[in-house]
């Protein structure tokens, strides 16, 4: 799966997303069966670049460190987001060598903030 793939099954992440310019953003393309990223404005150019297909949002890393260091998800700073991520990574076997930073930080999130683990095809 891709990290794109794990974005658009994670509903919560989705949900949760506070619009930014600048964000990154995919659609499928029926004609090329494939996925097509954008970095997109907060205007019209979104709403074309989506041309009715739902815009899955791609967050950085950065929007995902931010949404478990709040204190009421038990990481209360930066530092211990680090920490929490290391044990995290140990719980699960270690990081895989296929998985980028991304799906990981993505895996560690939906787990920290939503007790949701990946499969390889859903979260569950």
């Amino acid at each position: 799966m891709s990290y794109i793939d794990m974005c658009r099954k994670a509903t919560e992440i989705q949900a949760a997303r506070k619009p930014n310019n600048g964000d990154m953003v995919a659609r499928y393309n029926l004609k090329h069966m494939q996925y097509e990223t954008a970095f997109v404005p907060i205007d019209s150019a979104s709403i074309e670049f989506g041309k009715g297909c739902p815009l899955i949002w791609l967050p950085r890393i950065e929007d995902l460190v931010e949404m478990v260091t709040d204190p009421k998800w038990g990481c209360d700073a930066h530092d211990h987001w680090l920490d929490d991520f290391y044990l995290f990574t140990q719980r699960i076997g270690g990081v895989n060598g296929n998985d980028s930073i991304q799906e990981m930080v993505l895996k560690f999130t939906m787990y920290k903030r939503y007790s949701k683990t990946w499969d390889g095809g859903q979260w569950l």
